[in-house]
């Protein structure tokens, strides 16, 4: 089954920040979502299926710098500059 790939700058701060989007194709004749499914006459609603699987996310890039929301910089409030919030990072007990 297809799904997207989700990649990631890792910043020095602990924050991901997404950087691309790439589909990723199962290249099965069964599966309608991808480029290969079966064209020629066949019963499809009994034989395929079109079920995404779920997005998957990889960190392929990593910086000793910290991201602009951690430096300071906040994105415009311009509502036309769609932009993805941070993740929420967990909490560390600092007494260890």
């Amino acid at each position: 089954m297809c799904y997207y790939l989700i990649t990631y700058l890792r910043h020095g701060c602990g924050h991901d920040r997404p950087t691309r989007r790439h589909y990723i194709d199962c290249n099965l004749i069964i599966c309608r979502l991808s480029a290969r499914h079966k064209l020629a006459d066949h019963d499809c609603d009994n034989t395929c299926t079109e079920t995404m699987l779920p997005d998957q996310h990889i960190v392929m890039e990593s910086t000793i710098d910290h991201c602009d929301p951690c430096l300071g910089i906040y994105p415009p409030t311009d509502p036309r500059i769609n932009l993805p919030p941070l993740p929420e990072m967990d909490a560390e007990d600092e007494t260890q």
